[in-house]
């Protein structure tokens, strides 16, 4: 069985770019649009879900609080009340773009928890252990740019909708 641990590195963004670069005009376009144009370093960092919740708050990035119903909280100088991450909470864009922009090469994010994801996304075995359940899911997240591509396994529809 391909987890998406393996299906990220499978992925032909590296072969894309490495033929538009031996393209003369793809490079030229490339090198005019961004002249400090690198292809990517291989391999990618790989990191789970749970170890990037805990890399944004080591690093002090924090996001903002909600309420039930996705209100924002705000404080008393009417400003978005700011908290940590913690397992369970969607990663917004703004902070997976800080994450890699900090870190400065090519991420695949992996292991998102089920609840934010589409049902059909096959879910990761469990240690025998008690506690979230995750998805065999990935997000390509590139510096100074963002998700780039997302990759999930899905269920069989038989297994899920009987």
């Amino acid at each position: 069985m391909v987890s998406c641990r393996n299906l990220a590195s499978a992925l032909q963004i590296c072969e894309s770019v490495d033929r538009l670069l031996k393209d003369e005009t793809a490079s030229a376009l490339i090198k005019q649009l961004n002249p400090n144009f690198q292809a990517p370093a291989r391999p990618f960092l790989r990191l789970s879900y749970v170890d990037a919740i805990k890399w944004l708050n080591e690093h002090g990035i924090k996001h903002e609080a909600e309420d039930a119903d996705g209100n924002i909280i705000k404080d008393g100088q009417g400003q978005a009340k700011m908290i940590e991450h913690a397992i369970g909470d969607d990663i917004a864009e703004a902070a997976e773009r800080q994450m890699t922009d900090i870190i400065g090469t090519p991420v695949f994010l992996y292991g998102f928890p089920a609840e934010l994801k589409a049902f059909y996304m096959k879910k990761m075995p469990i240690d025998g252990k008690n506690g979230p359940v995750f998805t065999e899911s990935c997000d390509l997240l590139m510096p100074n740019v963002g998700e780039i591509v997302g990759e999930s396994l899905s269920w069989l529809y038989s297994l899920v909708l009987y």
